[in-house]
């Protein structure tokens, strides 16, 4: 076989350092820019970002040629440290050790996607 396909699709949920509620509304679209651009940098494609003020929720797609912890925790340091410098009140922002990931089926994808678009609504009730 001359190509590989892959066909990956990951609901990543990362959580503040000590559930502490840092990710406030007001700031939140400039904190899914930053974890975005941290995915798309490391060859990541991201089909959505949602959370609430002490998590975060992803899916995406990423490369195979790099491992999955690996990459979440590449986005995780970078993200952090680019959040610091980005937002006075994040100067002590720290995600919490560990994560979590459960793959999503190509037919699962678009339900997961509204889901973790709709965040702030799901947990607002």
């Amino acid at each position: 076989m001359a190509h590989s396909y892959t066909q990956l699709y990951y609901h990543v949920v990362l959580v503040t350092k000590y559930r502490t509620e840092w990710v406030r509304a007001s700031i939140e679209e400039g904190v899914w820019a930053v974890i975005r651009n941290e995915c798309e940098s490391l060859g990541g494609k991201v089909y959505a970002i949602g959370g609430v003020d002490d998590h975060i929720h992803i899916v995406l797609s990423i490369p195979p040629s790099i491992a999955l912890s690996l990459f979440i925790g590449r986005v995780k340091g970078a993200s952090s440290y680019k959040l610091k410098s980005m937002f006075a009140i994040l100067r002590e922002f720290r995600w919490q050790n560990g994560h979590y990931v459960n793959t999503v089926s190509f037919r699962a994808l678009n339900t997961v996607v509204r889901y973790v678009k709709r965040q702030r609504e799901h947990h607002g009730t």
